[in-house]
């Protein structure tokens, strides 16, 4: 990360440990806070803010019938599925339905449909999560078809309105990204209950997706570090997270995925995801493990005995590299300059 900073490739890096911290002091980057909380210096992201579709989208010929014309708002909807999904995951297809129609409605009040021109509208004049509430709250005293499920969908979206995580959720986005090394930390969640640091993750990633798209012809860098934060009982983060390596492959971007542990990828439930994931991985680097993690690896690599022993013995910098289809024993060590800058992952 560093080394691709360094060659003028932008960075945006998801960080729920805060192990990144002093690197972004000693860069002068930017360190946003997403942990939730009051105050100027609280980074807040609205996930009811819709992304403006990017340059690659907009430079498009309409008339052209190989061309998709998907608007932001279809786009912005498909994410909002996925993002109330990981939040809730035990909500239903038909509660899912209903929460995006009702979404869709709340726009509309808000005069933005499929044909508005997003890319014209100010963070204020999005809706954020308490209308949304209020929205639920006045439908669920009528006497509707889905009435039981609205009811529900009230209780569950109320949490991030004026209840428990409205601090990270409930507001309009305040986040300017005005240097080419920022920090997004969710240290603040550590205790937070798993399903809200997951949709936080997503929502933060969605903005760094469209910080990475918005031009084509830009080197950015996408670091998801503790990724399995994106894995719960349902695909959607994780298919999300894999869909987002096969698009920033066609740009000048890149996605750089942290995990301790590679088995949490290929449970039998999210597997063809997490194998997709790491198909797409031009580099993989791998270093000490053991058990299912270590039996995995070897058996997915077809690793020979030399080369399973190197990561069975847990030797710091010792690893293995792999490039395309092929691999070979590596040993990592950190230059004299670089060594300052490594302090945020402990020893």
């Amino acid at each position: 990360m560093l080394n691709e900073w360094l060659n003028g490739t932008k960075l945006y890096i998801l960080d729920p440990e805060d192990e990144y911290v002093e690197l972004c002091k000693k860069v002068e980057g930017k360190w946003v806070d997403c942990g939730g909380g009051k105050g100027e210096k609280v980074g807040r992201i609205n996930p009811l803010q819709i992304n403006p579709l990017s340059t690659m989208q907009e430079e498009k010929d309409e008339d052209d019938e190989y061309t998709s014309t998907k608007s932001a708002l279809a786009l912005h909807l498909n994410f909002l599925s996925t993002f109330f999904k990981l939040y809730y995951p035990e909500a239903t297809t038909l509660e899912i339905s209903i929460l995006i129609e009702i979404i869709e409605e709340l726009y509309k009040s808000f005069n933005i449909d499929w044909e508005t021109d997003i890319s014209k509208l100010e963070n204020s004049q999005f809706p954020i999560m308490e209308d949304l509430y209020r929205l639920l709250e006045k439908k669920s005293k009528q006497n509707l078809e889905h009435k039981t499920e609205i009811e529900t969908l009230r209780s569950i979206v109320r949490g991030m309105a004026i209840g428990e995580s409205s601090e990270i959720f409930n507001g309009h986005s305040n986040i300017k990204i005005d240097n080419s090394f920022v920090c997004f930390s969710i240290s603040a969640l550590e205790n937070a209950d798993k399903n809200i640091k997951a949709a936080q993750y997503l929502n933060i990633l969605r903005l760094c997706e469209n910080l990475a798209f918005r031009d084509r012809q830009e080197r950015v860098y996408v670091v998801c570090d503790e990724a399995y934060l994106l894995i719960s009982k349902s695909h959607q983060g994780i298919e999300f997270l894999r869909n987002f390596c096969k698009r920033c492959r066609k740009r000048e971007a890149g996605l750089i995925t942290i995990t301790q542990n590679l088995n949490d990828f290929l449970a039998p439930e999210i597997k063809q995801y997490g194998q997709a994931l790491l198909d797409n991985s031009t580099y993989k680097f791998f270093f000490g493990t053991d058990g299912q993690d270590l039996a995995e690896i070897v058996r997915i690599y077809n690793l020979n005995s030399d080369e399973k022993g190197i990561l069975s013995q847990k030797e710091q910098g010792r690893g293995l590299l792999f490039v395309g289809s092929g691999h070979m024993l590596i040993n990592v060590k950190a230059l004299n300059w670089e060594k300052e800058f490594l302090i945020g992952g402990g020893r």
